[in-house]
Parts: structure tokens; C-alpha cells; sequence
């Protein structure tokens, strides 16, 4: 999944010319998480409470641990098994219908206007927003995508 945020940003980059002074570009690293989770939470936050647990075992325990923790409340909560394997199916196809995609849209036009300075590489600037990301409370959810999906690689 962090594959996929790296690709969409390069595209950004490449494409919008992004301008970025060494004493500014946290704050604009910033700006780009924030709308990345102004985006991607919405889609997120409506799923069963038992994935955003499995999510956050396998964030701090892997994936062995995530699989456990779900299938014990499958099996204490057989009922509600159907509701989450539809939102298990709907994170796994979370860009089948284009709306992350819309998501890294609305971030290239916003920041369209921008110009790369080479003070400041991809990497640090990419950096940053991760670490933005991680550090903002109402980005949870997409943070735990995003180490889930760079553990996954």
C-alpha cells in the first residue's frame, strides 16, 4: 500500500513541479497528510470495529497476531461474521472504484502550483509526510494502512 502512496506521489511531483524551501517543506509535507487523510479516512471509518483491531494487532504484533485477535471474535461473534467479511472485502478493493485514486487527484491539484527546490529530495519530503501522518490522531486509519502495506512489502 505504501508502494502505492510513493507511486502517486512521484506522479505528483513529476508532473505538478513541486517548489519546496528547506525551511518550509514540513509544514507543506504537512499540508499533503492532512489532505491524504481528509481523503482516505472517510472511506476507512465505517468499518467493523474487529478489522481496525486486526489492523492495529498486526501494526504492533504482525500478522500472525492480527489473524488470531479476528478469528477469536469470529468465533465469539459468529453474527457478525457476514458484515466483516463485506468491509474485509471492501478494504481489500479500497481502490476498485477509484476513490483513492480521486483522493491523490484532489492533493495534485492542490498542490499544482508548487516547484521542486533541490534543497529538498523526495524522500525527505515524503518523509515528512509520513511522519505528519503518523503523528495526526485523525489520521489513524490511513497510518495503519500505510505500515501494513510497507510491512507487506
Amino acid at each position: 500500500m505504501k508502494k502505492l502512496f510513493v507511486l502517486f506521489f512521484i506522479s505528483i511531483f513529476s508532473f505538478t513541479g513541486l517548489e519546496i524551501q528547506a525551511q518550509d517543506y514540513e509544514g507543506l509535507a504537512r499540508e499533503a497528510a492532512l489532505e491524504i487523510c481528509d481523503c482516505i479516512e472517510p472511506m476507512l471509518k465505517d468499518l467493523h470495529p474487529a478489522l481496525i483491531e486486526y489492523m492495529v494487532a498486526v501494526v504492533e504484533s504482525g500478522e500472525e497476531e492480527g489473524q488470531a485477535t479476528l478469528m477469536d471474535y469470529l468465533i465469539n461473534n459468529p453474527d457478525e461474521q457476514e458484515a466483516i467479511m463485506a468491509d474485509a472485502a471492501k478494504l481489500e478493493g479500497i481502490d476498485n472504484n477509484g476513490q483513492m485514486t480521486n483522493c491523490f487527484n484532489k492533493i495534485e491539484e492542490n498542490l499544482s502550483d508548487l516547484e521542486v527546490n533541490e534543497n529538498v529530495s523526495r524522500e525527505e519530503f515524503e518523509g515528512a509526510m509520513y511522519d505528519a501522518i503518523g503523528a495526526e490522531p485523525k489520521c489513524r486509519l490511513t497510518n495503519l494502512l500505510l505500515i501494513i502495506g510497507e510491512k507487506s512489502n
